[in-house]
């Protein structure tokens, strides 16, 4: 054999041939090593059809990227692992598996009328943490990052999530080794040795009719036995609305000239005001001799009025004795020297109580007035007015 090498090499042409296949030689050295650390070749390259499954199919190019970048992983924790170990170690047939598998979980789900809804799908990328930031959210951000860095497609992300959930879904119950009872598979498998036989006549409904129709008697008797499937249930039907004060928190924030003028429109409404009740009245006993005055201050108490209770007192002896008229005569010697001088009565003073009684006091005040809450105000007003102007009402008032 070598002779035949050595006469063809000494030949006419044995030297071009020489230099040709020495340089086939060092081709296939040098595109050995820069296809070392990258998959691909004659027999992978183009757009053919890897493997199907129904209407599923793998194409050579996915899964030459697939294998590319699980190799590109392997080598991450192994820098020194080439492309020739990689396919003798089994890598290439496992992936390749892989995908198999993927097409026909997902065939088989199609037939079962199982699907995997993109809303779950999108829970379980929110949920992996690379794609989180530093407050646990998700982030697009690093969603989109992650991606281009490990040249992986969202469509083939999310390909890969839904394999693993059909997985979980389909092959975990089974790798569990769930196993039904014999009293539940029986029933079921007898279903294939059972055989029966039967006959079947045809009546029609108008053999069962009655020749005569019901009586009223009849007919009430019927509907009282079964009134219920003739009854139709009491229905409410209730409309709301739904109101949110956030919706409404810009437009109710008045400025401060909004609420001067609201304020001086109402001004009386915030005006400052006293109310008093009297709760127990002192009175003679003539009162109660009175039937039309006890009547109306009976009426008072129990109508829950500015009167609570009533004390009469007999004061019909002191009267007898000259108390009212004596008190009237009373003489008391006074100087004016140390007497407040805001009890010493002058000619401006008069006029001003006078001119206070003529403003706010009533002319006359009738029976039927007596209850009228507007008649009391003035008579207040009457009063916090004459001690104001007095002076007096940081002793009087509380």
């Amino acid at each position: 054999m070598l002779s035949v090498f050595r006469r063809i090499i000494h030949s006419k042409f044995g030297a071009i041939f020489a230099i040709l296949f020495l340089g086939v030689i060092a081709a296939a050295f040098i595109l050995g090593d820069v296809t070392s650390g990258q998959f691909g070749g004659a027999s992978l390259s183009g757009g053919g059809t890897a493997a199907k499954a129904k209407g599923y199919k793998l194409t050579v190019a996915e899964l030459q990227d697939r294998v590319q970048r699980v190799f590109e992983n392997a080598r991450r924790s192994s820098p020194e692992l080439q492309i020739g170990e990689f396919f003798a170690q089994g890598g290439g047939a496992q992936v390749f598996d892989q995908l198999v598998q993927s097409l026909t979980l997902r065939a088989f789900a199609d037939d079962q009328g199982m699907h995997i809804s993109k809303r779950l799908i999108d829970a379980q990328i929110a949920q992996v943490p690379a794609f989180q930031d530093a407050a646990g959210n998700f982030s697009n951000d690093s969603f989109r990052a992650l991606l281009a860095r490990e040249r992986l497609s969202e469509q083939a992300l999310r390909d890969d999530i839904r394999r693993e959930i059909l997985q979980r879904q389909l092959l975990a119950p089974i790798g569990l080794g769930a196993r039904p009872s014999e009293n539940l598979v029986l029933p079921y498998a007898s279903l294939l040795l059972e055989a029966r036989q039967g006959n079947v006549a045809a009546i029609p409904a108008v053999a069962f009719l009655d020749d005569k129709d019901p009586t009223d008697a009849q007919l009430t008797d019927f509907y009282k036995k079964n009134s219920a499937r003739f009854t139709i249930p009491e229905q409410r039907r209730i409309r709301y609305a739904v109101v949110d004060a956030t919706r409404f928190a810009q437009a109710a924030a008045p400025s401060d000239a909004d609420i001067s003028a609201y304020y001086n429109q109402n001004k009386a409404d915030y005006a400052a005001s006293q109310t008093r009740s009297v709760e127990q009245l002192v009175l003679p006993t003539e009162a109660q001799d009175t039937p039309a005055v006890w009547t109306w201050l009976q009426q008072m108490v129990a109508g829950n009025g500015p009167i609570r209770r009533l004390i009469p007192v007999d004061v019909r002896q002191s009267m007898a004795n000259g108390g009212g008229p004596a008190c009237l005569r009373l003489r008391v010697v006074a100087d004016p020297a140390t007497i407040d001088p805001r009890f010493l009565l002058d000619e401006r003073k008069l006029d001003d109580i006078a001119g206070i009684v003529a403003r706010y006091w009533p002319e006359e005040i009738a029976p039927d007035d007596l209850g009228d809450t507007r008649l009391i105000a003035r008579i207040e007003q009457s009063w916090l007015t004459l001690v104001d102007h007095l002076q007096l009402s940081d002793d009087l008032l509380p």
